[in-house]
């Protein structure tokens, strides 16, 4: 063990203390037999003796260069450590002890986080807020966490960085965290915490929405042929292998959705539709200024002024007239801004929420994405899928692959591209 010591930059401390048992236990052997005679002589022989008093000198006295006595050491970190004023011998023996193992315990710490960081790499991407200004939305995550340790990620961020988002896996939901800032301050967030496994970071990317078909209420193909049939040729193609037959019939054991609940990830939904029939409700909201939580209705918000887009999607998945789940809860998860794109971010913020708290049975609607694979994204939903919560996104509806979008690729989610109204494309 000394050996090994001698290894380390605490190798005199270790000398040190090794000496100070010695002495200890020679001195509790000598005071016992000296109460038995009358001299050290009658107990050990003389060399010994001289040996225990010159190990007794060096163990508890350090003298410095002047002769005067010190109690201070070095410790592993190079540094002095100093006993408390008015410690006793033993006190001040177990204090050394204490301070070196936990500058060793520190030391094997940072050199696991050391080991750990090694293997971090920080992949930028291209069309990234951070590759065109330098500064953006960082999203790190492990591939399993606490949620305590989640948090521990939000304190003492580096100066000029900021929180856009925390997960909550503890109670089932993602064991990620965003943050906003520079590479620089990456570096310094990822060396000032410690952690349980590799983490995975990258920037956070735009998404776009999936555009609809260049239709309006007043093309034929929505005309409601009669108050028995499906007011949208989409429906009645859909529920057919080939072709329209003037119907729509849902599986009977779908029961049009009843008691589902479809989160619609987009614009916003405008609840008030007739169409919905009272079904819909606002939620949700998350476009860049935190999780909000909507609260009585009616609100404004999660709402769909600007834009109609969720509020079309929304009457796809389940209208009165043009909806395929006729029955279902609707629930408006906005994470557009009204001006402006927005980013994977939010959709994973609202995807945490949907898994801790969201009511079950559920369904993730998304018509939207962005060109490219990406790790954070795959891992997101596949989590989500593994939860319970049942994904559906649109490939693109631009005639392109959908295994070159995301989250269109991923394989656990249910991936749905249009089709023509007779043929099969």
């Amino acid at each position: 063990w000394l050996a090994a010591r001698f290894e380390t930059r605490g190798a005199y401390v270790s000398i040190k203390l090794n000496l100070s048992v010695l002495r200890s236990a020679m001195l509790a052997v000598v005071r016992r037999n000296v109460a038995a005679s009358s001299s050290l002589g009658s107990v050990f022989p003389k060399p010994f003796v001289l040996f225990l008093f010159f190990a007794t000198w060096v163990a508890a006295v350090d003298r410095n260069g002047n002769g005067e006595e010190t109690q201070c050491w070095e410790g592993s970190d190079g540094k002095k450590a100093c006993p408390r004023k008015g410690m006793s011998a033993l006190q001040t023996r177990k204090h050394e002890a204490e301070t070196i193992v936990a500058i060793e315990e520190d030391d094997e710490a940072n050199q696991a986080r050391a080991n750990i960081l090694s293997g971090v790499k920080l992949v930028v991407h291209g069309h990234s807020e951070v590759a065109k200004t330098g500064r953006g939305p960082w999203i790190i995550w492990l591939d399993n966490c606490s949620t305590e340790e989640v948090n521990s990620w939000a304190r003492n961020l580096p100066r000029g960085a900021r929180e856009r988002f925390r997960g909550n896996p503890s109670r089932g939901g993602l064991c990620s965290f965003i943050m906003e800032g520079t590479k620089e301050q990456v570096h310094e967030e990822l060396a000032s915490h410690s952690w349980s496994s590799t983490p995975h970071v990258e920037t956070d990317v735009p998404m776009y929405l999936i555009p609809e078909v260049n239709v309006t209420e007043d093309d034929p193909s929505f005309a409601q042929v009669s108050q028995d049939n499906p007011s949208s040729w989409g429906l009645d193609r859909i529920d057919d292998r080939h072709g329209l037959d003037n119907s729509y019939n849902a599986p009977p054991e779908s029961h049009q959705g009843e008691g589902v609940h479809i989160y619609v990830l987009d614009t916003g939904v405008r609840v008030s539709h007739t169409d919905f029939g009272g079904r819909a409700v606002a939620t949700m909201e998350s476009v860049g200024n935190g999780r909000t939580l909507c609260g009585p209705q009616p609100t404004t918000c999660a709402g769909d002024a600007a834009s109609g887009h969720g509020t079309h999607c929304a009457g796809t998945v389940g209208g009165i007239k043009s909806g395929v789940a006729k029955k279902a809860k609707i629930h408006g998860m906005k994470v557009f801004p009204d001006v402006g794109s927005g980013d994977f971010g939010y959709v994973l913020d609202t995807i945490d929420w949907i898994m801790t708290d969201g009511p079950r049975p559920a369904v993730a609607s998304l018509s939207l994405g962005a060109a490219g694979q990406y790790a954070h994204i795959t891992d997101v939903f596949n989590k989500a899928v593994a939860a319970g919560v049942v994904v559906v996104a649109a490939a693109g509806n631009d005639g392109k692959e959908a295994c070159d979008y995301s989250p269109a690729h991923i394989t656990s989610v249910i991936t749905v591209g249009a089709m023509d109204d007779v043929g099969d494309k």
